[in-house]
């Protein structure tokens, strides 16, 4: 009887216990800010950061690749022909073919953003791009932009 009532007293210790922790943890309430804080405090950003740390980060990409080319160019790049003119584009990890779009469409490398999504689609290529910075010419076609940003 004794090992009975000594079981029977653990399990029902335990159990009270675990309710008992368990509606003092469902209390536990974050305000925004200390939520906010928690989560910065774990490196974690919000959109609009990262959408900035991103636009930062082209920029300066653009920058050094500008500056690499005037010092290994002697032709100014005005001066050269449109066709031979060559375009930095940054893909960010992550990015979207959409975005892609909207980057490329920036740059003078294709001309409608909806043609360009609809031979990503065709192709299968919409998760197979590959973050980097890549220089392609202006006249290059869809197709090898396409290759470029996929291999």
């Amino acid at each position: 009887m004794g090992r009975q009532a000594f079981w029977r007293g653990l399990g029902i210790g335990l159990v009270l216990g675990g309710l008992a922790l368990f509606f003092a943890k469902s209390n536990l309430q974050l305000s925004e800010a200390e939520l906010i804080s928690r989560a910065r405090s774990l490196g974690m950003i919000t959109r609009q950061e990262a959408a900035e740390k991103v636009a930062q980060e082209l920029a300066n990409a653009r920058k050094e690749w500008e500056k690499q080319a005037q010092q290994r160019l002697p032709v100014q790049p005005a001066q050269q022909p449109s066709a031979e003119r060559m375009v930095l584009v940054v893909l960010p990890k992550g990015v979207t073919s959409e975005k892609i779009a909207d980057i490329l469409l920036a740059e003078g490398l294709i001309q409608d953003k909806k043609a360009f999504l609809m031979e990503v689609d065709k192709a299968g290529l919409a998760r197979k791009f590959k973050a980097g910075t890549y220089q392609i010419k202006q006249n290059t076609s869809v197709a090898d932009i396409l290759k470029t940003l996929t291999h």
